[in-house]
């Protein structure tokens, strides 16, 4: 595997939302070598690595994109948890910089009207739980309303801990029966998860459960964004979202939520002063999805996307109220006698809750639920029939679900299951199938990236997913367009995995058309589609690659890369590609009526053009700039460790024999040396004109200067706001302790973490060291002047004051 994982994850975390195909395929291929052949002790982490990277995306707007599909996804945690291996929950909350901005291209579009709910079934009399879905499937008018004047929010919210243990279910099931697995000849694979024999079955051998006598709840598994409210009577008073549950951070969401109020449950139900609390599911439907777009402008790739898009605006408050809040879980616990006695059925404490929360705490759309019971055979015939109504109907919804919660009915077996790292045990998801739709191929399109991959884009006749209309999808690699052989015209099948990814899938022969059968095969280009010049494939024949690095496409998808990792916002990559702008010179050299006339209006130019000054005005390490302009395979962190040892001016020079030199520095490979020396002459007058343009912090000499590394760890709590200022103070941001970091930054002194911890025991150790005896270091015994260094809030802030408004140098 040549892909370094944990520089991807660290490249996303810095907001940098690009993956590569070929690292995505090195990944996929990870995986798929792991489901095969079980799990290898050195590439454990790779593999965490790569769930996080899953979570990441998943958590975050991405407009879709994901690395793994849902079903590798689902069955690499099964095979972890199954060895012991403790896998990520949930993921940082990280903003990217192009996947939530609109291209500015797109005209806007008249308002289009509601879609119609399905008014009527065939053979209704089957479809027994259609009123549960059908029932209350919009929200009223009166449950929303747009304030174009509310106040904006603070983006990046600082990061909290969770107040309640709200996580909800995150196991997976693929199956309901054991007979579909093994229809399916996956009964045997035990990274798949089957509710008959992984949850049920279990639950009555371990002896938690009657077989005779079984209750279960199962309610739609909504797809939108977790959020946890504290609500004192009807109204929000603070918020947060799942966030990383293992590390127990999440963002606050309080000046977005707070506020909030629920006028079903105004005057009719009161709460103390630390209010209850209560997971949402924010979800949107829609005709409000359309709304959105309309007054925003911006384009979503589905339903939950356009959710995580409002989260993430500035603006966010104005557009909060297009969201609906399905109320899923609280802290009631058990409700008194006045309670089951008003709501409750059958004395089941989670029906009573379920009924409670539908009725007050709801602006439209209730959690939709149902309650089975009987016998071990009874209740998987119900159960199984919930889950096919409930896929079969969701096409005609206007929400997005996709899956189904099943849960044990009785309190006890609740009690006795318990959660584990805030996961409940008696609780287990069933996700539905890809949604599959029948096409027939056109043709290919192919794109080059910014490391010269030639990515095939394959089309298609147009089809319908829930609403939204695909006509082309990646196949990846050159590998897969070999795997797949199409002509022109052959039928295909296109899943929808994840809810948000088009897969093609070749149809085999039988099922096409004799006459489509007699064509030929597509064929691959043997010259790069952008600047003519021979392919060169690599030595597994997975790959295709443009070797030209003044390729012109590879030149473009460098400049919007080089300002996504200088965050850079507005500039998408069809805003650079619209703009032909194939070098950093002709970034600057933008004519401001040129830029207009092209991208249509005064607001977009002007946005550009102020991003180019902040461009030129903002600091930026000198490791930053050289190692963003687009080196092939040298990352950040490398030129940072370069740059310690060999000053910017001089590498600007060119010298061959000085750069050969750069080897005997630890962590140099000769590979990252000979591709400065083949690509620096390429780049050179680029970079030139940015250290002659930009605000440059140079970075000191190692061993010339009494100078530590400059590393600032966060715990407890997160700012974007203060990170960033202390970024341009010339201070990094890690997001782990080692001996190496200066300050751990925690929101008060007392703090407890086990990042605090891990400062204790190494601050421990070299005093240990110093004295000649055993030390212990906590917080009443803090040495001076030894790093780490623990630090409160409110002393960052005040020093970042002082930094800022004077010419202390640090």
């Amino acid at each position: 595997m040549t892909t370094q994982i944990e520089l991807v994850y660290q490249r996303l975390l810095n907001g940098d939302p690009r993956i590569y195909p070929s690292e995505v395929q090195d990944m996929v291929n990870l995986v798929n070598y792991t489901l095969q052949n079980g799990i290898q002790t050195n590439q454990v982490q790779n593999l965490l690595t790569i769930l996080k990277i899953s979570n990441l995306l998943y958590n975050n707007n991405t407009n879709g994109y994901l690395i793994l599909d849902d079903e590798l996804y689902d069955r690499l945690v099964v095979l972890m948890k199954n060895v012991g291996i403790q896998t990520p929950i949930g993921a940082p909350n990280v903003i990217f910089n192009n996947f939530q901005q609109s291209t500015g291209f797109a005209e806007e579009e008249p308002k289009q009207e509601l879609k119609q709910v399905v008014s009527f079934v065939d053979n209704r009399q089957s479809m027994q739980y259609f009123d549960i879905f059908a029932t209350n499937p919009t929200p009223l008018e009166s449950d929303f309303t747009i304030h174009p004047d509310s106040q904006m929010i603070e983006k990046g919210a600082r990061n909290r801990s969770h107040e309640h243990s709200l996580c909800g279910t995150l196991d997976k099931c693929k199956y309901t029966l054991d007979n579909e697995a093994r229809a399916d000849g996956r009964y045997d694979d035990n990274s798949v998860m089957i509710f008959e024999r992984d949850f049920l079955a279990k639950h009555i051998q371990q002896g938690f459960v009657n077989p005779n006598d079984i209750h279960l709840i199962v309610s739609l598994k909504y797809d939108g964004i977790s959020v946890e409210n504290t609500i004192v009577d009807d109204t929000i008073v603070s918020s947060c979202s799942r966030g990383d549950m293992l590390n127990n951070e999440a963002r606050d969401l309080t000046p977005l939520f707070g506020g909030m109020q629920f006028e079903r449950a105004t005057g009719r139900f009161k709460t103390d002063k630390s209010g209850i609390g209560v997971k949402f599911e924010y979800i949107i439907t829609e005709y409000n999805k359309q709304r959105l777009e309309y007054a925003t402008g911006v384009k979503y790739a589905n339903k939950r996307n356009a959710v995580i898009g409002v989260i993430g605006r500035l603006d966010a408050r104005q557009f909060r109220d297009y969201l609906s809040p399905v109320p899923l879980e609280s802290t009631l616990g058990l409700f008194h006698n006045d309670f089951n006695e008003t709501f409750g059925m059958g004395g089941f404490e989670r029906i009573d809750e379920i009924n409670f929360l539908n009725q007050f705490f709801n602006k439209g759309i209730d959690l939709k639920w149902t309650y089975i019971h009987g016998d071990y055979t009874s209740v998987l015939f119900q159960l199984n029939n919930f889950v096919r109504e409930a896929e079969y109907i969701r096409d005609f919804m206007p929400f997005a679900y996709d899956g189904v919660v099943v849960e044990y009915a009785q309190t006890s077996i609740r009690k006795n299951l318990g959660k584990l790292n805030s996961i409940p045990r008696y609780a287990i998801a069933i996700k539905f199938n890809p949604a599959v739709r029948y096409s027939a191929f056109t043709g290919y399109s192919f794109s080059v990236g910014q490391s010269g991959v030639i990515v095939p884009m394959a089309h298609f006749e147009p089809v319908e997913f829930f609403g939204a209309i695909h006509n082309k999808t990646t196949v990846h690699s050159l590998k897969r367009f070999n795997n797949l052989r199409l002509k022109r015209g052959e039928k295909v099948k296109l899943t929808l995995n994840n809810d948000v990814i088009v897969y093609l899938h070749k149809l085999p022969a039988e099922m096409q058309d004799p006459g489509v059968m007699l064509g030929q095969y597509e064929e691959f280009p043997n010259v790069c589609p952008s600047c003519g010049q021979p392919l060169y494939e690599s030595d597994s024949g997975d790959t295709a690659y443009c070797l030209n690095i003044a390729c012109p496409e590879r030149c473009i998808a460098r400049v919007a890369n080089f300002l996504a990792k200088m965050n850079i916002r507005d500039f998408s990559d069809a805003t650079v590609k619209a703009l032909n702008i194939t070098n950093i010179t002709k970034l600057f050299s933008l004519e401001y009526d040129k830029v207009k006339a092209i991208l249509g209006g005064d607001v977009i130019a002007s946005k550009l053009f102020q991003r180019i000054e902040e461009l030129k005005t903002t600091p930026y390490p000198d490791y930053r700039i050289i190692g963003s302009v687009g080196f092939s395979n040298i990352a950040i962190a490398t030129w940072k460790t370069i740059l310690q040892h060999y000053e910017i001016q001089r590498l600007l020079m060119c010298i061959p024999e000085e750069i050969q030199c750069l080897s005997g520095i630890k962590g140099i490979g000769p590979k990252s040396v000979q591709t400065i020396l083949q690509e620096l002459p390429f780049f050179i007058d680029e970079l030139k004109l940015l250290f002659s343009t930009l605000n440059v912090v140079y970075t000191p000499l190692l061993g010339n200067q009494q100078e530590r590394p400059r590393q600032v760890v966060f715990t407890g709590f997160r700012d974007p706001s203060v990170e960033q200022q202390l970024e341009k103070l010339g201070f990094e941001i890690k997001p782990n302790v080692t001996n190496d970091i200066m300050f751990l930054v925690v929101p008060y002194i007392g703090f407890k973490s086990t990042k605090v911890d891990r400062v204790f025991k190494i601050l421990s150790n070299k005093m240990s060291k110093i004295t000649g005896k055993p030390v212990a270091v906590d917080y009443t015994h803090m040495p001076k002047d030894v790093y780490p260094t623990i630090v409160d809030q409110a002393i960052v802030e005040d020093t970042i004051s002082k930094l800022t408004n004077s010419e202390t140098k640090i």
